[in-house]
């Protein structure tokens, strides 16, 4: 029965129009029903009423509005009156309409873009595998041919046609191992991880029992470190601490007292583990390329190998949702630390 004269100027109505229910007329037709809906429940069970809904100007054009009514009750709880207020609240609404579409979009933009870098990355993955392996046959054939002329040429062969084709079996063997890796280096975005629970000490201790067997008179000091467990996938494991256990070996081998760990992390919790050595160790300014393909800090001469073994560990723990880094310094051995999360990706 009465409203201030705000309400008229806006609506662009009258107070005869307003009496009883007459400010439906100012409501959008399509959320009426529902304002009714939980008026009425208020009227009936005499609570609070709290809404957001449009109410349309004397221009014709709707706007937001937040309205709470509150019921005044007499001495014995009865209500006798309702109190209520209507806030424009429109700017607010059309910030949050106009961010919720440009989550919408950003979401969009990223799913798609998500897609685009999963395809390529399975094309690129497709081609590296096709790649190494179409590969391997012409570099047997160069492999099995140079071997064929030094056996046939005999003592005919003059030393330094020698020299160069032991340069080309050496260079075949190389090329070979580097197909090897781009080979399991593929497969391990492919596979299915096969998640339980793995003794690391156990496993650990096998590779070193390998390690031992392929060079039974160096010595080695190795110490693993008892009870160390995790959830993964064995078989990769197994290859995360060959190729670990296997840079620690190579790289103590100059050492008259090697010494080789794992333990674990104790910074990154339970989930960490550490292989340490007491090898040639690296400059700490390389660190960032150790665990990308093709990137050695050694030459050949110094020590063998591919450039591909720690690409391969980075590849296994971020499947296993963990991350994996470095720490070490010329002369001063290496730590290579590593964590398996919980999530595997």
């Amino acid at each position: 029965f009465w409203y201030n004269r705000r309400w008229y100027e806006y609506t662009g109505s009258t107070p005869e129009q307003m009496e009883g229910w007459g400010w439906q007329s100012v409501h959008d037709p399509k959320v009426l029903p529902r304002v009714l809906e939980r008026w009425s429940a208020s009227i009936a069970q005499g609570r609070p009423f709290d809404m957001e809904f449009p109410l349309k100007s004397a221009e014709g054009r709707f706007r937001w509005f937040l309205t709470r009514v509150m019921p005044l009750k007499d001495a014995e709880g009865r209500v006798v009156r309702w109190f209520g207020t209507n806030t424009d609240i429109n700017e607010n609404v059309e910030l949050a309409e106009a961010l919720r579409k440009a989550n919408e979009d950003l979401e969009l933009r990223v799913e798609s873009r998500t897609r685009e870098l999963k395809l390529y990355a399975e094309e690129l993955e497709a081609f590296s595998y096709s790649a190494a392996h179409d590969l391997r046959a012409p570099v047997r054939t160069i492999t099995s041919f140079t071997q064929l002329a030094v056996t046939e040429g005999g003592s005919g062969i003059p030393q330094k046609a020698r020299e160069h084709l032991a340069r080309v079996l050496r260079a075949a063997e190389t090329m070979t191992a580097i197909l090897d890796g781009l080979l399991r280096l593929s497969r391990l975005t492919t596979s299915e991880l096969d998640l339980a629970a793995v003794d690391v000490s156990a496993l650990a201790a096998e590779v070193a029992a390998e390690l031992a067997s392929a060079e039974p008179g160096r010595p080695v000091e190795l110490a693993i470190e008892p009870g160390l467990t995790a959830m993964g996938d064995a078989k990769l494991l197994r290859i995360l601490l060959q190729n670990l256990l296997g840079n620690a070996w190579k790289f103590t081998s100059r050492r008259p007292n090697a010494k080789i760990s794992l333990s674990r992390e104790e910074p990154a919790g339970a989930g960490g583990f550490a292989v340490q050595d007491n090898g040639v160790g690296f400059d700490a300014e390389f660190t960032g390329k150790l665990f990308e393909p093709f990137q050695r800090l050694h030459s050949d001469d110094e020590f063998a190998g591919t450039g591909l073994g720690l690409a391969i560990c980075k590849r296994i723990v971020q499947r296993h949702g963990g991350r994996i880094w470095a720490a070490s310094a010329p002369g001063k051995g290496a730590r290579i630390s590593f964590t398996l999360g919980s999530a595997p990706i």
